[in-house]
């Protein structure tokens, strides 16, 4: 699979040879999903394990991050992280309670944030960086 940008952001049906403006919600489902866990939803050791693991649409909120994060998020994410027929158009993420609640008090809600989430995310985005130089030197 020949591709332009980072793996871990793709959606399936830009893997399948498709695209449209749900493409886009697909890859701010994952930057949201990223952001407050730390961790991508989709990963692998290669670009190519990444792909099939996006293939698969298999993610889940296990991990013990997810615990302090509203339910209302995780259903915003879980509607732009699925198949394109029931994925969220912009205008349905934006009209999403979520994102209504939240907005208006996003002064404030930015602490609730685990601020090392937001690092390990930084972090995250390095390590993707220096695998890319790496990749090109061979």
């Amino acid at each position: 699979i020949g591709s332009v940008g980072t793996p871990h952001y793709i959606s399936p049906e830009v893997l399948e040879g498709q695209y449209n403006e749900k493409c886009d919600i697909w890859s701010a489902g994952v930057i949201l999903y990223a952001m407050l866990s730390g961790s991508f939803p989709f990963d692998g050791d290669t670009d190519k394990d990444i792909y099939k693991a996006i293939l698969k649409r298999k993610y889940d909120f296990k991990k013990e991050e997810w615990n302090i994060i509203s339910d209302e998020c995780k259903d915003l994410i879980s509607h732009m992280l699925c198949d394109e027929g029931k994925r969220y158009t912009a205008e349905m993420v934006l009209n999403h309670p979520w994102i209504t609640k939240m907005a208006p008090n996003s002064k404030g809600a930015i602490s609730k944030l685990n601020v090392k989430h937001l690092e390990n995310y930084k972090t995250m985005l390095k390590h993707l960086e220096n695998r890319k130089e790496n990749q090109e030197k061979y």
